[in-house]
């Protein structure tokens, strides 16, 4: 049981309630461990004393080169067997399959009849070795 103490009648009532050793020293090594984390919470870093840099996750030329590049891209000129457009040329995502042929068919039904086999051999065997049904 996970009670909190309550004072009984044979303790004080002006005396707070003690803890065992045990747990006051777990209390104790757990206050020390979380004080550099408690710190940094309370800590307001700027921008200035960041490890990464000015921006977190981007350099600070990063908006001068993408404008830059932008600007670039302007004055190129396609190449003749280029298409014009990027998403042009881009394999379908759901391409429309072939019709099967009756061999395929039939090497898809012998297959299945085969696997269908194999299922039924497997529940007979485990009805045989369990000495009842199958699903049992």
């Amino acid at each position: 049981m996970n009670q909190r103490p309550c004072p009984s009648a044979s303790e004080p009532a002006g005396e707070p309630f003690r803890f065992d050793k045990l747990r006051e020293d777990a209390w104790i090594r757990f206050l020390e461990k979380s004080a550099p984390l408690a710190a940094a919470h309370r800590h307001r870093q700027s921008t200035a004393e960041h490890p990464r840099g000015r921006a977190v996750g981007r350099p600070p030329t990063a908006r001068l080169t993408r404008s830059v590049r932008n600007m670039l891209s302007a004055f190129k000129t396609r190449r003749a067997g280029a298409p014009a457009d990027r998403f042009a040329s881009a394999p379908s995502p759901n391409p429309v399959p072939r019709p099967r042929t009756a061999a395929e068919h039939t090497d898809i039904a012998l297959r299945t009849s085969r696997f269908a086999q194999a299922l039924r051999g497997a529940g007979r065997a485990r009805a045989e070795a369990t000495g009842g049904a199958a699903w049992a």
